[in-house]
């Protein structure tokens, strides 16, 4: 570690002298103010570029991941159980469910640790390939084994995509630019209910041909940095890419890729990662929100149809105005935090809107209501994952640190998708008292949790600003370290770094 890590000439001055952490120092011979203002107009002009090649692109992989793991929902209404001698009580197809989940949660972190050595360009495709050739074999599936083996292949290709998404677009973002964009992409997940409605489901295997194929589609070459892959603006200079690439989320980390980066080290990022209690706080709300996420995706078109004896075609109709809703609501929601630069009161505002949703479509009796609940715990629900994911992304440094940290928060989301698949039986409708009271409770902890997470980073800033953790970089500066490389091996533990709370 220490001949990873180590300058040949030392590092002097205070941690609290130079420049903070987040900040992007620009070279002198920039500085000038008709410099400024024409960095200014590339960078404007770059995330434009961003804008319309990676977030509609990021969309269309996660609205057809989203779909594969949840369509299955739209299946049962159309006699999946039947046509496959599933058990009538509802335990293949939990089970069924569940497979799905246990490889999610396996490679979820390796597949983000091997996303920078093979790079995003050739990774993010490949996961499309694999997992586009798998969705398409659900076709030949005749009966309930054969779902199981199909489910679980599935989650393994694509554990990685989700992870990958999150962490590709630090590449290219400010860390306040982030969660706006992580809620457009994830809103691909409110979108798939719209998506299924022209294809007339009556049997699994017309479930994923049609996604199978559009994945395989999509396989365009993805740009690794601003410059890369056509989002190079036009006659800028190499000292204005330079500067346009220091703006991105990931920039404090960039000069890793100067030195040597060995395999003890990335251990090293690991263990601290999961050792460290601010990202376990975070990883541990996503489960409890992401209980109700999953059980709302999963379960809608069961629980109305339950409400008043729906048709399967009413029914499907009927879940399309929650997720409508949710896109609205979570893309407003992540431009005002974006806009203040502040996550906790939107986790929590999302959060009880959640739980007043939630507590409408479990009490109320009138079915009119109880939809009213389900489109507003729908607008909850899908609005607090880009706000988690933003804010686990916002609050990690180094890169493998980072990579990690968002992997096991998605670990942690998908144990939530196993819990929501024991939560509602068929024997419990149309009330599905225990789902609803699970639910319930979860949502309460996830707000004592990112409260804590909160409290936690507000009193760790206060002792930086006091000076108290400055001997973290003296120490090393002793040693002979440079910034740059005390930076690197620090992260988030540097005193410069800044929260964002």
């Amino acid at each position: 570690m220490a001949d990873h890590d180590r300058s040949s000439s030392p590092a002097s001055g205070s941690p609290r002298d130079s420049k903070a952490f987040n900040d992007v120092v620009t070279p002198p011979h920039l500085e000038s103010p008709e410099r400024t203002a024409h960095i200014a107009a590339v960078e404007k002009r770059l995330k434009r570029k961003m804008d319309l090649q990676l977030v509609p692109l990021c969309l269309m992989i996660y609205l057809l991941s989203f779909l594969d793991r949840t369509n299955i929902g739209q299946a049962r209404l159309n006699g999946l159980e039947k046509d496959l001698n599933m058990s009538k009580d509802g335990k293949d197809y939990r089970i069924a469910l569940t497979v799905l989940y246990v490889p999610y949660i396996l490679f979820e972190i390796p597949s983000n640790l091997v996303l920078k050595k093979i790079g995003p360009s050739i990774w993010i495709p490949s996961l499309l390939v694999a997992w586009g050739l798998v969705s398409t074999l659900q076709g030949i599936v005749h009966d309930k084994t054969g779902l199981y083996i199909n489910r679980a292949f599935l989650g393994f290709t694509e554990a990685g995509v989700l992870p990958a998404l999150a962490l590709y677009l630090t590449f290219f973002y400010k860390p306040h630019e982030l969660n706006l964009r992580q809620a457009l992409y994830f809103s691909g997940a409110s979108l798939s209910a719209f998506w299924m409605l022209p294809n007339d489901i009556t049997k699994l295997w017309w479930v994923t041909p049609e996604e199978a194929e559009l994945a395989r589609t999509r396989m365009l070459p993805a740009p690794e940095k601003p410059v890369e892959g056509g989002l190079e603006a036009a006659g800028d200079k190499v000292a204005d890419r330079d500067v346009l690439g220091a703006t991105r989320a990931t920039a404090v980390v960039d000069q890793q890729e100067k030195h040597e980066v060995t395999g003890s080290y990335v251990l090293s990022e690991v263990k601290r990662t999961l050792l460290d209690p601010l990202v376990l706080l975070f990883a541990a709300s996503g489960y409890a929100y992401a209980t109700l996420l999953y059980s709302a995706a999963f379960f809608s078109p069961t629980i109305i149809k339950a409400m008043d004896k729906y048709t399967v075609i009413q029914s499907q109709l009927l879940s399309c105005p929650p997720t409508a809703a949710a896109f609205i609501v979570s893309v407003a929601v992540a431009f005002a935090s974006d806009r203040y630069k502040w996550r906790y009161p939107f986790a929590v505002g999302c959060i009880i809107l959640a739980i007043i949703g939630t507590s409408v479509a479990y009490t109320a009796i009138d079915p009119k209501i109880r939809y009213g609940g389900l489109i507003i715990l729908t607008c909850g629900t899908y609005s607090i994952p880009p706000i988690g994911i933003s804010w686990m992304l916002n609050n990690t440094a180094s890169h493998y640190k980072r990579a990690t940290s968002i992997a096991l928060y998605i670990v942690f989301t998908n144990c939530g998708g196993i819990t929501s698949t024991w939560l509602f039986n068929n024997n419990e409708a149309p009330r599905f008292e225990r789902g609803f009271l699970v639910n319930l409770c979860l949502c309460c902890a996830a707000i004592v949790l990112v409260t804590v997470a909160e409290l936690l980073m507000v009193m760790e800033t206060k002792k930086r600003k006091a000076g108290k953790r400055d001997h973290r970089v003296t120490e090393l500066q002793a040693k002979g370290w440079s910034d740059a490389h005390i930076k690197d091996y620090l992260g988030d533990r540097h005193p410069q770094f800044e929260y964002t709370l």
